[in-house]
């Protein structure tokens, strides 16, 4: 869950584990589909469209294997500013809500203010969230195998801070490879050019982790 850092060790590590073995076991959604648009209302339209496409598929799994998954789309809002406009947490909201027509119900802000997601078991059939929008508050310490697809908006460049991010849809439901191979795969759709070219960087990261040049080279594709 947190990534190694080279030429320092953490004191509070448990136990560790290669993000290759990860692979071999199923257990982590290989590759990560990433995508750079130029404006941010595209980015958030193509997320949306990915996450329609995905439940589709999580439909037909359902009837082939009886597995329930509901694909969820993180997406990075902009931190507020009171000198500019910013594409913050209310404006994504805003415009899924009443531009992309998703029900307000399927929409949660989740940041240290608002808590949209608290106290709420994201992996229950009956949950209709399909959409949690953050700024950094999902960055450490949240997981759930149902988050697809990543979204952002905001700008950034920190290769650490990528690799952080884009782990929070890594996850494979159920720890079990689907007959549906898009279902395997993670997605990202980024506003910043910054974010393509940190991502773009990861190769070294990953190979440290326990992947060698060839898996690292296919980690996310372009």
């Amino acid at each position: 869950a947190t990534p190694k850092t080279k030429g320092q060790d953490r004191s509070n590590v448990l136990y560790r584990v290669t993000a290759a073995t990860l692979k071999s076991e199923d257990m982590i959604k290989i590759p990560i589909i990433l995508q750079v648009t130029k404006d941010w209302q595209t980015t958030i339209f193509d997320a949306v469209q990915k996450q329609k496409e995905l439940e589709n598929l999580a439909i037909k799994e359902r009837e082939e294997t009886k597995e329930y998954i509901r694909p969820i789309v993180l997406m990075q809002a902009q931190n507020d500013s009171e000198i500019v406009s910013t594409i913050n947490t209310e404006e994504i909201k805003n415009y899924l809500i009443h531009n992309l027509n998703i029900p307000k119900e399927q929409v949660a802000i989740a940041t240290g203010e608002e808590r949209g997601i608290e106290g709420k078991n994201l992996n229950e059939e009956n949950e209709p969230i399909r959409f949690i929008i953050t700024k950094q508050a999902l960055k450490e310490g949240w997981d759930c195998p149902y988050a697809y697809v990543f979204c952002s908006v905001a700008n950034v460049s920190s290769s650490k801070d990528v690799e952080q991010l884009l782990g929070r849809v890594l996850r494979l439901p159920q720890v079990k490879k689907k007959e549906n191979e898009e279902l395997n795969k993670a997605y990202a759709f980024v506003l910043s050019e910054n974010f393509y070219k940190a991502a773009h960087d990861l190769t070294d990261s990953l190979i440290q982790s326990g992947f060698d040049a060839g898996e690292a080279s296919k980690l996310i594709e372009i």
